[in-house]
């Protein structure tokens, strides 16, 4: 018999991706449905926009 095994390595110290959503992240999900499913092009220029900034908040903390 055989069963598939999943070995992953992380190899930077970042455990960013072990961060819980939180109201700091409100913006930045808003901003990835505007830019996603916004009906005109200007809108979703606006949501990238966002995305961006909220990003930026995001790395300052």
């Amino acid at each position: 018999m055989t069963a598939v095994k999943v070995i992953a390595v992380r190899r930077g110290k970042s455990t960013r991706h072990y961060e819980a959503t939180g109201k700091a992240h409100e913006g930045l999900f808003a901003g990835l449905i505007a830019m996603s499913h916004a009906g005109t092009w200007r809108a979703r220029w606006q949501g990238l926009k966002q995305v961006i900034a909220a990003s930026k908040g995001l790395n300052d903390r």
